[in-house]
């Protein structure tokens, strides 16, 4: 009795719980075949989105790097004292030397500036090298692709009269579309404070001078997209100008 109604259970059961026709198995693969492929999207499109924004932030910070990196050598431009009596500037006794002539010099155009600083840390031991230093920043093409800029510093650890030679290069940045200085002239005379778009402590209106101040933009093209560009601008103080009595007149190299 009880294993006939049990049998007949079962089989209405059987009844109502066929499997599922070819066209229920493919529409479920078709769902889920969709939402794979909508998922593999969305993980590739964050993916790249996230690389995007790490590139740029990459460069961004790069280009503050940089920015800090000229600010330590700018802000300690080294100026040599010049001896008002004498006109010429002092003498440093180095192990080379007896006695080797510091020609200090700050030269700067509106693309390029090139400077005696400071700046300069000794990276081996017993090495013949002081803190001095000739530093320059320019712009120049980049040898694998001519129309991408890099600036490029160049440092040599020793002050000479070839202050445009010597030393080594390196690329601080790529991609750079411009650089610009500026140079903060001071009081002097009856002239008051101004920005200029030169300088030249060698010779000239600003003999034996330093600028107080120095200050770069620059514009820089973003690895992400090349439509889309960064500009920094930074004003930076030099700490010790050490410049003659302002009071003076500069007449043909010497002080009166």
């Amino acid at each position: 009795m009880q294993s006939g109604i049990l049998y007949r259970a079962c089989k209405a059961i059987n009844k109502h719980c066929n499997g599922m026709t070819l066209i229920e198995v493919m529409i479920a693969l078709a769902i889920f075949s969709a939402v794979a492929v909508f998922a593999v999207m969305s993980t590739r499109t964050g993916m790249n989105i996230r690389s995007k924004v790490s590139d740029e932030n990459d460069y961004y910070h790069t280009a503050r790097t940089v920015l800090r990196h000229m600010q330590k050598d700018i802000s300690l431009a080294f100026h040599s004292p010049l001896d008002t009596r004498k006109s010429v500037q002092y003498r440093q006794t180095l192990p080379q030397f007896d006695q080797y002539q510091v020609f200090s010099f700050f030269r700067g155009t509106k693309d390029s500036i090139l400077f005696s600083s400071s700046s300069h840390r000794r990276m081996y031991k017993d090495t013949n090298e002081t803190d001095t230093c000739e530093i320059s920043y320019t712009i120049e093409t980049d040898q694998k692709d001519s129309s991408k800029n890099n600036l490029v510093k160049r440092e040599s650890p020793f002050i000479d009269d070839k202050i445009e030679e010597g030393g080594a290069k390196y690329i601080l940045a790529e991609g750079i579309e411009e650089l610009r200085f500026r140079y903060l002239r001071p009081k002097i005379g009856e002239m008051e404070a101004a920005w200029v778009d030169r300088w030249d402590s060698t010779q000239g209106e600003f003999l034996y001078l330093f600028p107080v101040a120095v200050e770069v933009s620059m514009e820089l093209i973003s690895p992400t997209n090349k439509e889309k560009k960064i500009r920094l601008l930074q004003k930076i103080k030099i700490l010790n100008p050490n410049n003659v009595d302002l009071g003076l007149t500069l007449i043909g190299g010497t002080a009166s």
